[in-house]
């Protein structure tokens, strides 16, 4: 899936409009008729943050966020409204937001949830359908509020891709060389441990996990340190990236349980697509983000419950569950 976000300075008869309406302020100019401008404002009587108006040719919507307890409750609103009218307009390429409010963070909340809605993966899929949209903004100031916008939604496309991939095409190396290819394109430096160092780190929560599996693990940091930044001692995100879980010899004993477990790395994609988007919106802050990386199979040598390990900092842990494993590449 492809979202392209533009800034337009003229209007086309055949846009599918989504305006963000301010009190008393006309449409006309939007070619409504008059019985829909009637229809129009009675809906605003009642408070309807939605008004959606079919002129065949194309769609318009009214949006009328209604005020929230809190700034995030208010957004997320607004994110949420943006994906309802995501829902009416699914088989449409292109839409142009116009901000009549001139709130700058309001119409991007309501963007940002309509580009997340619009969301799909058909990577594997024999026959594909064109994924791309394109998010105009009619004569919106402020370009580089679009490119953070931009930037935003493909770094969280990028952690979708990623948890969405099969085992069979995302192994621990892979996700490893994701955050190397996504740190390339953004501007952050990648690290990775491959087993031998692991090895002479002593991790041995990651070592002990990765026993059953054919291939091997991976250690990725990456790293994000501006010169403007505010922060001396840096941020840390961790992330688990188990790129598939069985539960070990602890096996998965509930009927499915297994089908989605290829998820089981989501916190490592999230982690990657943190720093995505923190480096390509060049955040003034110095972020690390950490990504142990392995699955988690039985075989003749898998790790076993009783099992003892010695972790990286020097403490014994004893294995009661294989499918714990999360938690001791973690501690690692």
């Amino acid at each position: 899936m492809k979202i392209l976000i533009k800034r337009k300075n003229t209007l086309s008869k055949n846009d599918n409009l989504i305006i963000l309406y301010k009190n008393k302020l006309s449409l006309s100019q939007f070619n409504l008729e008059k019985k829909e401008l009637d229809y129009v404002k009675r809906e605003l009587k009642d408070k309807k943050e939605l008004i959606t108006i079919n002129q065949y040719y194309r769609h318009i919507f009214i949006v009328s966020p209604q005020k929230k307890t809190t700034t995030n409750e208010y957004y997320e609103n607004c994110r949420m409204i943006g994906d309802k009218i995501e829902e009416k307009l699914k088989n449409q390429m292109s839409v142009m937001f116009v901000d009549l409010k001139e709130s700058g963070s309001d119409i991007l909340k309501v963007a940002e949830g309509f580009a997340l809605a619009a969301y799909t993966f058909n990577k594997h899929k024999s026959k594909k359908k064109t994924n791309k949209k394109i998010i105009n903004f009619y004569s919106y100031p402020h370009q580089k509020d679009l490119l953070e916008l931009e930037n935003l939604i493909q770094a969280v496309y990028l952690t979708k891709n990623l948890i969405n991939e099969p085992f069979s095409h995302l192994t621990a190396k892979g996700l490893a060389n994701a955050a190397k290819k996504s740190g390339k394109k953004s501007g952050y430096k990648v690290t990775i441990f491959n087993k031998n160092k692991i090895k002479s780190l002593k991790m041995g929560g990651l070592l002990a996990v990765n026993k059953g599996s054919i291939d091997d693990p991976t250690f990725t940091i990456m790293e994000w340190k501006p010169k403007n930044a505010k922060n001396i001692q840096p941020i840390v995100l961790v992330g688990k990236g188990v790129v598939y879980d069985t539960g070990g010899l602890s096996l998965k004993p509930t009927a499915n349980s297994m089908d989605l477990m290829k998820i089981d790395m989501g916190g490592a994609g999230t982690v990657i697509g943190a720093m995505q988007a923190i480096a390509s919106n060049n955040l003034p802050y110095y972020v690390i983000g950490l990504n142990p990386a392995t699955d988690n199979r039985p075989s003749g040598n898998a790790y076993a419950p009783g099992d003892v390990i010695t972790m990286h900092s020097g403490k014994t842990v004893e294995v009661l569950n294989t499918d714990a494993e999360g938690r001791l590449l973690l501690a690692d």
